[in-house]
């Protein structure tokens, strides 16, 4: 130990904390806290899940044998190759996709230090490390980010905006679009650049250069830019859905799709919380960490929007599936005609001769990708030229009686 009058060496300030710590605190860089469980735990649901979401997406494109630009972002934000070699420092840092990195640096700070640790619990020999990681997963996010939401934005232009018309909901739809490209790409480059050299981002020993950008401003308008973007994709197709001429159980029903939407907000707005606390602290390195769990979720929640309208279609598809639905409502029958003694002679294995009611969550994407006018459909256009985006027709499938929904809800015979 240094004497008072003695300024410590370099080794010295190496393995000592790498932040003041409190009054009356001793770092422990032994035992320093956090949960090394909480990351591994939440990396292992959201990579399962996100899988998951992607896998049915997919098989719904496979059996529908159309894949389209939605499904190319998606793809992207999952499984891009990006490399990033940052002059200036020894590591390298290749991942399998720009999801895959993000889960990387989460994981790698899972094992060490810890989800939770403060900052005068870690050497200060392995702050570099931290920032360049943390470096590292802001790019990683605001691409993967950009692509996730720019494919979801594509899917309901798909889904609720008829073909060849130019509504309201079209132009909407359009200007979300490369409102989120111009805004993370130029988020990106500012974070990329905001130090010359770049390696004065990560490296605290670093002497000379200048960081012109004011990252702490610009990474909390960010996220507030990101919050209301994510509201309003949010509301987006609630907009759509009540307004149509159909059943509450149906609105209800298909209302639910999207209510993952809501989870996604709840992760941006943590998000945006831990970032102030973050700015109002030196304690980095605590505050980042549980910042970027919630990151998780609002990844995982963009895949599951994508993948959760294909579910049914995938789900009727495997060869188990009728079999599944037929014991489900043997059940369900049995147990309410034993009330009044009733037999039910039908077997699970066997399939219903009656035909089959329309679930409330088979819509739009279960069948076809477009939305279908009026007269595709009579052969005839009743409806004004000026006709007002309250007469957007949403191509639902086929009833198993013939029938089929079009516009307003209306039954087309």
């Amino acid at each position: 130990m240094a004497s008072a009058d003695q300024a410590p060496s370099m080794e010295e300030l190496l393995n000592g904390p790498a932040l003041e710590p409190p009054p009356n605190v001793i770092p422990d860089f032994s035992n320093p806290g956090g949960s090394h469980a909480v990351g591994y735990g939440l990396v292992l649901v959201g990579s399962i899940v996100s899988t998951i979401a992607i896998m049915i997406r997919l098989g719904s494109r496979f059996l529908l044998r159309k894949i389209g630009l939605d499904d190319a972002f998606m793809i992207s934000a999952f499984v891009s190759d990006p490399e990033m070699m940052l002059p200036g420092h020894g590591n390298k840092l290749t991942t399998k996709g720009l999801f895959a990195g993000y889960q990387y640096v989460i994981y790698k700070h899972s094992i060490f230090p810890g989800i939770g640790v403060h900052q005068w619990n870690l050497q200060l020999k392995f702050l570099p490390d931290f920032l360049y990681d943390v470096h590292i997963a802001s790019i990683f996010y605001g691409l993967g980010v950009m692509c996730l939401k720019v494919a979801i934005l594509i899917d309901w232009l798909h889904i609720f905006v008829p073909q060849g018309r130019g509504n309201a909901m079209f132009w909407t739809l359009h200007i979300l679009i490369w409102c989120n490209i111009i805004f993370y790409l130029a988020g990106n480059f500012a974070e990329i650049f905001r130090c010359n050299p770049r390696e004065k981002i990560w490296n605290v020993f670093y002497e000379g250069g200048s960081c012109p950008v004011n990252i702490a401003a610009q990474n909390f308008s960010a996220g507030i830019l990101n919050l209301i973007s994510d509201v309003i994709i949010l509301a987006l197709p609630q907009w759509i859905i009540w307004r149509l001429n159909m059943s509450r159980a149906r609105k209800l029903g298909i209302s639910l799709l999207f209510v993952i939407g809501i989870f996604i907000c709840v992760c941006a707005t943590a998000s945006i919380v831990w970032l102030d606390r973050m700015l109002n602290s030196s304690d980095i390195l605590y505050c980042m960490s549980i910042r970027s769990i919630w990151g998780i979720g609002e990844w995982a929640g963009g895949f599951l929007i994508l993948g959760i309208p294909s579910a049914p279609k995938v789900f009727q598809k495997l060869p188990f599936s009728d079999s599944v639905l037929n014991l489900i409502r043997s059940l369900t029958e049995h147990s309410a005609s034993s009330n009044v003694g009733g037999v039910i002679p039908r077997t699970w294995g066997k399939p219903l001769s009656r035909k089959r009611r329309r679930g409330l969550w088979e819509i739009t994407e279960l069948e076809t990708n477009d939305t279908v006018p009026m007269k595709s459909i009579n052969g005839n256009d009743n409806h004004p030229p000026n006709e007002t985006s309250s007469d957007i027709c949403i191509n639902l499938t086929v009833n198993g009686d013939g029938r089929q929904l079009g516009e307003r809800g209306n039954v087309i015979v």
